[in-house]
């Protein structure tokens, strides 16, 4: 997929900003995964420290999913193990729940890309993919900054290029833990246990919602593959993709050592329930005076729903409620068909304090994990001073001031 974007170039070398690298332990950045699909074999889901879940993209028809080959795009995808004579084997090589891509053209001809992926393959297995590609206009030592760590390669030769730098990560211990498990890592070279997650998406414009022509109508994507955007998720807050080569490299042209892009083509389709506003909202209220935030739960899963009896939960500020059922709430323990809406309102009623922002989660859950997942909106409180005048007996008018 060809990456275009706008460069940054600087011919200043790059200090070391980042406490990072190849060197250092950390663990996954991802936390649960979905229960096995029984068509093909997989988790259903995987979920980043972000709560939010993407779902396998295996469907061939869905121009929103990263691309993949199968041999009968018009029939189902079911795995070889539980194929029949009746519903034959159709499965890809490989397949994504998550990929991103980032591609820097270099003076020389060249280019540098660097590939991010949650993938699974035909052999039952799913990791995360790292790697980095460059050809090398001249020998030396490379240094590669991206959303998830430091790469630093020495190549010999200038022939010789950057090939496959980073790493497959989970692709050992039990089958499917990969990166959900940070013992089940593999580390690279120099490494103990490398991140990975959580997963990148677009900064702005989020979600993207299909339409007809251009994925699905109403579910929800991380990005549209097909339009490279900013990003944002990076642990370290890297959302972008740096190549620093030695001294007298010019790949950026003469005397241009160091080049950036913060353009990435992302895809991945997100688990669970329609959620909006997603994923975060804010609201500010002056001192005394409740505002509500409504939060429309809407079922894109394409089977029936019922949410949890204790849903939806706010955890963070008691400055937030979830107002009880009746005219502010109809969620909680709603039954939703396939496309049926509910709609609850969360007050913002700042208590007197000299904080004036205050925090929040939501989350929501459903009866049935494996159609969807738990999902959770981040909430901002602002609370402002109230000020009102207040008149003496002799006449003199003061202005009293309320601390939100």
């Amino acid at each position: 997929m060809k990456i275009a974007g706008k460069l940054l170039t600087t011919a200043m070398a790059v200090t070391a900003l980042l406490s990072f690298g190849t060197a250092e332990q950390a663990n996954a950045a991802l936390k649960a995964r979905g229960p096995i699909d029984g068509l093909t074999t997989f988790p259903a889901w995987y979920q980043d420290t972000n709560n939010i879940a993407l779902e396998d993209c295996l469907d061939p028809q869905d121009t929103l999913c990263f691309p993949f080959v199968v041999p009968n795009p018009a029939a189902a995808v079911i795995h070889p193990s539980v194929a029949t004579a009746q519903n034959p084997a159709n499965f890809p090589a490989e397949f994504f729940y998550w990929h991103a891509a980032a591609e820097i053209p270099l003076v020389s001809g060249g280019t540098a890309s660097l590939t991010l992926a949650m993938e699974g393959t035909d052999a039952n297995v799913t990791f995360g993919r790292i790697r980095i590609l460059m050809d090398t206009p001249v020998a030396g030592q490379y240094i590669f900054t991206h959303p998830y760590g430091v790469e630093t390669v020495d190549v010999a030769v200038a022939a010789d290029g950057v090939k496959n730098q980073g790493d497959d990560i989970g692709l050992g211990g039990p089958p499917y833990n990969g990166v959900v498990t940070p013992a089940n890592e593999i580390p690279g070279p120099g490494a103990t246990v490398r991140v990975f997650g959580p997963f990148l998406r677009w900064d702005t414009q989020f979600p993207v919602v299909g339409v007809t022509g251009l994925g699905v109508p109403g579910r929800r994507y991380m990005g549209n593959p097909n339009v490279n955007h900013t990003v944002t998720g990076s642990p370290f807050n890297t959302n972008f993709f740096r190549v620093q080569g030695p001294a007298g490299s010019n790949i950026g042209g003469q005397g241009v050592d160091t080049l950036e892009t913060n353009l990435f083509s992302i895809a991945g389709k997100i688990a669970s329930l329609g959620v909006s506003p997603f994923p975060t909202a804010s609201v500010t209220a002056v001192f005394g005076t409740p505002v509500k935030i409504p939060v429309t739960i809407t079922n894109i899963t394409g089977a029936e729903v019922t949410l949890e009896g204790s849903t939806p939960l706010i955890t963070g500020s008691t400055d937030f409620i979830v107002l009880p059922s009746g005219v502010d709430n109809n969620c909680t323990g709603a039954t939703l068909a396939v496309d049926a809406s509910c709609v609850f309102n969360v007050q913002f009623n700042p208590a007197q304090s000299a904080t004036a922002v205050r925090n929040a989660t939501v989350t929501i859950t459903s009866t049935d994990s494996a159609t969807a997942p738990p999902v959770s909106i981040d909430l901002t409180g602002t609370a402002q001073y109230s000020v009102s005048p207040v008149v003496s007996a002799n006449g003199t008018v003061t202005m009293k001031v309320d601390n939100g």
